[in-house]
C-alpha cells in the first residue's frame, strides 16, 4: 500500500487519508485530512469566533481601500472572470481553458447526458445560458465530460455509485399500478 508521511503529525498514513492536490508531484496534499481539519477548527475558534479580531480586520481593510483607491481598483481588475476560470480549471482538473472549450465544441455545447444547454433562471424569471460543469471521477480524478448543473448534481447526489443508479433505474422502470 502506498503511504505518505504527514508533515504535521509526522505519522505515516495511507494515501487515502490525504486530499488531492494536482500541483503536487505525488498528487496529494502534504498534511493529512485529520491534521487539516484540526487546524481549521483551531483557526476558526481563535480568529473567526473572535468578534473583536473580525471587526479590527474589516476596519483595517476598509480604511486601507479608502486611502488607496487606485490599489482597490487594480485589485478588483487583477483577476478577470476568464483568469479565474483558467485558474480553477487548472487547479481542480489539470486542464486549460482551451481544453475546456475544445470539449464544449466536441459535445456541441450541450450536456453529455441529457443533450441540453445549461440554463439558469434568476429570481425575476430571466434566463441565461451558463457554463457546463466539468464532470470527473472522484477516485481517479479523470475528466469524463461536461454536464449541465442538473445532471452533474444528480450524479453527485448518487455519489457516482453505479449500484444506486441501477436501483433508481429499476425503480423508475416499474409499472405504475394506479
Amino acid at each position: 500500500m502506498d503511504t505518505i508521511i504527514c508533515t504535521f503529525c509526522k505519522k505515516e498514513k495511507p494515501r487515502s487519508e490525504f486530499s488531492s492536490d494536482r500541483m503536487k508531484r505525488n498528487g496529494k496534499k502534504s498534511n493529512c485530512n485529520e491534521c487539516k481539519n484540526r487546524m481549521t477548527r483551531e483557526y476558526r475558534k481563535s480568529k473567526i469566533g473572535n468578534r473583536e479580531w473580525v471587526k479590527k480586520t474589516n476596519a483595517y481593510q476598509r480604511e486601507y481601500l479608502k486611502n488607496n483607491p487606485d490599489k482597490a481598483v487594480n485589485y478588483r481588475k487583477a483577476r478577470t472572470r476568464e483568469q479565474h476560470i483558467r485558474y480553477m480549471l487548472k487547479q481542480n482538473y489539470g486542464m486549460s481553458l482551451e481544453d475546456y472549450n475544445g470539449m464544449v465544441d466536441k459535445q456541441g455545447g450541450v450536456c453529455k447526458i441529457c443533450g441540453n444547454v445549461d440554463v439558469k433562471f434568476s429570481k425575476t424569471g430571466e434566463s441565461r445560458i451558463q457554463r457546463l460543469a466539468v464532470d470527473h471521477c472522484h477516485k481517479t480524478g479523470e475528466v469524463r465530460g461536461l454536464l449541465c448543473s442538473s445532471c452533474n448534481g444528480g450524479l453527485g447526489l448518487f455519489k457516482d455509485d453505479i449500484n444506486l443508479l441501477r436501483k433508481a433505474l429499476k425503480y423508475l422502470t416499474k409499472d405504475c399500478k394506479n
